[in-house]
């Protein structure tokens, strides 16, 4: 019997030590994008729409994101933009001819910023994808490898990007 205890012990204690070396950081990764994006796009007083990802809907012109889990969005409290899901994005893009109106406090439409990760290569090195949306013809994205070295994400290698 004492035998047995011993056993399922370890091998909970090997699976819980396995568990630790290959944990994924997604939601630290994908804090560090949208704050690298956040220091170069994000205004004073914008309203910053957030999506883990993107996909096409039913034509050209529609855009179905995937929202954040709510405590997510605590980690941008206190800052000099706000942050909410991309799904309450109030202007939904029908057709490319609807016009976007501009944040009365900022002077520019309020952004969605999208956070992908395309894909784990090991548990500290990720292929990304962020963008960043504001109305049509005016918005930009880039690939890139993300690694995560002593406990901070940088990027790595930066790969395609694209901006309208």
């Amino acid at each position: 019997m004492k035998r047995t205890i011993l056993i399922i012990l370890s091998v909970i204690a090997l699976a819980q030590i396995g568990y630790a070396v290959d944990e994924r950081d997604e939601m630290g990764l994908r804090e560090f994008l949208l704050n690298d994006g956040f220091s170069t796009y994000a205004q004073t007083n914008e309203i910053c729409y957030i999506a883990f990802g993107a996909v096409q809907g039913t034509n050209a012109f529609e855009t179905i994101y995937t929202d954040p889990p709510d405590s997510f969005l605590l980690r941008f409290e206190g800052r000099h933009f706000s942050v909410k899901k991309a799904s309450q994005y109030p202007y939904p893009r029908r057709e490319e001819r609807v016009s976007v109106p501009n944040n009365p406090l900022t002077g520019i439409p309020d952004g969605i910023y999208t956070v992908e990760i395309i894909e784990w290569i090991d548990g500290t090195t990720a292929k990304v994808r962020y963008s960043i949306y504001r109305k049509p013809l005016w918005g930009s994205a880039y690939e890139a490898i993300a690694e995560k070295n002593d406990g901070q994400w940088h990027i790595k290698q930066h790969g395609m990007m694209t901006e309208t």
